[in-house]
């Protein structure tokens, strides 16, 4: 009785869902970005963060990429003047 009990309760969908962890779009840019600056390795990531899959930090990744990519597309042109270029070299850089 308590064996199909304890599968009832925690072997159901319910209860995998309660306990798969949760994390916000910030958190997913956060590692994303600590990833990409080399702060952290995939494997650091999968045990630091509890996650269970290399996909998933991969495709955060990803989406983060997608995301600063229409960003820097929509950001409108700034006046010319002799720094744009450098400035627009160091964002380059930095991603």
């Amino acid at each position: 009785m308590t064996l199909l009990a304890w599968l009832k309760r925690y072997g159901t969908a319910v209860y995998a869902q309660m306990r798969r962890k949760q994390f916000t779009v910030a958190q997913k840019q956060h590692i994303a970005r600590e990833l990409l600056d080399g702060r952290l390795s995939e494997d650091e990531a999968l045990l630091k963060y509890e996650l269970r899959l290399k996909k998933t930090p991969r495709q955060w990744v990803a989406a983060y990429r997608a995301s600063e990519a229409l960003l820097l597309t929509a950001e409108p042109d700034p006046p010319v003047d002799a720094n744009a270029g450098l400035a627009r070299q160091l964002r380059q850089a930095q991603w």
